[in-house]
């Protein structure tokens, strides 16, 4: 891999690589991950590294023991149900409260447009939808929440979209996406119903 170029915050840089290469499965759970060797391969020094991996840990995809191992976290703990119950209440606070604008609703079209060509069982989907109600909220805790609980969140939906499939998958979301252009009181039953679906699944699964 190139050098990482001096755009913003090397952390930021790095942060955004490993986290994409985590919720993409790139990197395997149990993986120990050596701060010299990631430094060495994005060609920057150890201190962005360190921050990056400090967020990550923060976000449940790294777990770290002082002096022991720095790893890549397990996939479903108990964290994760708690991190779809705390994205699901936060996206509740997303939902417009009237219909959206034109402009808007062209957007969200796009975005599902873009999401439904990836055969990954519906995770590209449910990450538009979610991302098109996170956007531009303006809140800075909303921002933390999102940082704290999607990635985590969005790791398991690619690796496992079995989940989604058992919430009501594509049809479903596509269900919500409209909605949420024309019908706001329509948008927040799909958004609780669906949520309420996937947390039970991925519930049944951690007790298995």
């Amino acid at each position: 891999m190139n050098p990482l170029p001096h755009r913003r915050l090397l952390s930021e840089e790095v942060f955004d690589l490993l986290c994409g290469e985590l919720v993409d499965a790139a990197i395997a759970p149990g993986t120990q991950l050596d701060v010299d060797e990631l430094a060495s391969r994005f060609g920057v020094s150890r201190t962005p590294v360190r921050e990056a991996l400090a967020r990550l840990i923060r976000a449940g995809l790294v777990e770290a023991s002082p002096n022991r191992y720095t790893r890549v976290s397990d996939l479903v703990d108990e964290d994760t149900v708690r991190s779809l119950r705390i994205l699901h209440s936060t996206l509740d606070l997303c939902l417009p409260q009237g219909p959206i604008t034109p402009e808007l609703a062209l957007e969200l079209n796009y975005r599902v447009e873009l999401a439904e060509r990836q055969d990954d069982g519906g995770a590209a989907l449910f990450e538009a939808v979610v991302r098109f109600l996170m956007r531009d909220t303006g809140s800075l805790l909303i921002e933390q929440v999102s940082d704290l609980t999607l990635p985590r969140t969005l790791r398991l939906l690619h690796a496992h979209p079995e989940h989604i499939v058992r919430a009501g998958g594509s049809p479903e979301l596509r269900r919500l996406a409209a909605a949420l252009a024309t019908d706001p009181g329509t948008a927040r039953l799909r958004l609780d119903g669906f949520f309420s679906a996937l947390v039970t699944d991925v519930d049944e699964r951690l007790s298995r």
